[in-house]
C-alpha cells in the first residue's frame, strides 16, 4: 500500500491510501477523480501541474512508449 499527499487549485487535497504503485498512476486517477488537483507527492517525488514530474527521492523515471 502505498501513500499520496495532494492538493488542488482551491487550497483542498488530502491523502490517498491505495494499492497504486507509481507516482504517474497516482496522478492519473487523481486528476480524473478530483478537479483542479495541481500537486500530487509521493515521499521526495511530486508532480505539479506546473513543473510536472520531479523524481529527488529515487532513480525511477517513466518508461516512454
Amino acid at each position: 500500500m502505498k501513500s499520496f499527499i495532494f492538493s488542488t487549485d482551491n487550497e483542498r487535497g488530502g491523502v490517498m491510501l491505495c494499492d497504486i504503485e507509481t507516482l504517474e498512476d497516482a496522478v492519473n486517477y487523481l486528476n480524473k477523480r478530483f478537479p483542479g488537483v495541481v500537486k500530487v507527492e509521493m515521499g521526495k517525488d511530486t508532480w505539479t501541474e506546473q513543473a510536472g514530474f520531479d523524481y529527488a527521492a529515487s532513480s525511477h523515471r517513466p518508461i516512454e512508449t
